[in-house]
């Protein structure tokens, strides 16, 4: 039951909670699809970041063993590893920005209804969106390994002040990646119009939007909380069959919820609550 499609012709959901559970139940196939597609573009990432999250914690490992000297040269060399660290893992952030360029295109589809090949989808969302995802990627590849030296400057090593500060700024530029991707699967904007929508829309809404990408990216900032571990690696493997698929459907609709409530009821009244029932115009969450 889990995996069965639905090809009859039904009413259009009067909402998009109701959209939710529908695509949950008749699209599973699709968001396995999609789970998989974004686990296989940010696994060089992934590789990257775990590999030097275990030299350090070897570093980190041998702090209480040595003196005090030693300790200030173990904290300089981790300082430095993570300059190299943040400078490498760049390119990995544009790789895996790419990937989920095209499939914003391909869950716009879904929740319009208007998917009809999945590998189709991905390449047409892929070929019209590559060069801006690029860009969005490379921003956000600098913009938070910017952060995370920054952190380490003005908090020090490990700070617990600093740790929340940096996640709640950095939750800031997700929300306008976020925002930036789907845009682009949306409307034929120039690349600083979208920046700018991206960065409009993040803080016209901001604590909500907050509230939203922390509770629904929790699965990821648990992977980031236990590290090169099993229990990482447990939600790791359940993001890739499932997760990042059901992530991706939350954040599309909620996404579209804002572009309803921000762009469309204004400048594009025809797009308000596509793929559920607008007979009525108000904005249904």
């Amino acid at each position: 039951m889990f995996f069965k499609e639905s090809n009859s012709p039904k009413p259009l959901p009067t909402n998009r909670k109701q959209l939710f559970f529908e695509l949950v139940y008749t699209k599973s196939r699709e968001w396995m699809k999609i789970s998989l597609v974004i686990f296989l573009f940010s696994l060089p990432l992934l590789i990257w970041l775990g590999i030097n999250s275990l030299t350090d914690s070897l570093l980190i490992s041998q702090i209480d063993e040595v003196s005090k000297d030693e300790q200030a040269q173990i904290i300089v060399n981790i300082f430095y590893r993570q300059l190299i660290k943040n400078g490498v893992s760049i390119p990995f952030y544009m790789l895996l920005a790419t990937g989920l360029g095209a499939i914003s295109y391909v869950a716009r589809n879904l929740v319009w209804g208007d998917m009809n090949d999945f590998k189709a989808d991905f390449k047409k969302g892929f070929k019209e969106n590559w060069k801006y995802s690029l860009f969005l990627g490379l921003i956000f590849g600098i913009i938070i390994n910017s952060l995370s030296i920054m952190n380490w400057l003005i908090f020090g090593f490990q700070n617990q002040l600093g740790i929340i500060i940096y996640a709640f700024i950095l939750l800031i530029f997700i929300s306008m990646m976020v925002f930036g991707l789907a845009q682009q699967a949306v409307y034929n904007n120039k690349f600083l119009h979208l920046l700018r929508n991206s960065m409009i829309l993040t803080l016209s809404n901001l604590f909500m939007n907050i509230l939203v990408f922390l509770l629904v990216l929790s699965p990821i900032g648990l992977i980031m909380y236990f590290a090169v571990s099993l229990p990482s690696a447990i939600i790791l493997i359940m993001l890739a069959l499932i997760g990042f698929g059901y992530i991706t459907l939350i954040l599309t609709l909620y996404s579209h919820y804002i572009f309803d409530k921000y762009i469309n009821a204004k400048h594009y009244p025809e797009m308000v609550n596509k793929g559920i029932n607008n007979k009525n115009t108000n904005i249904n969450a």
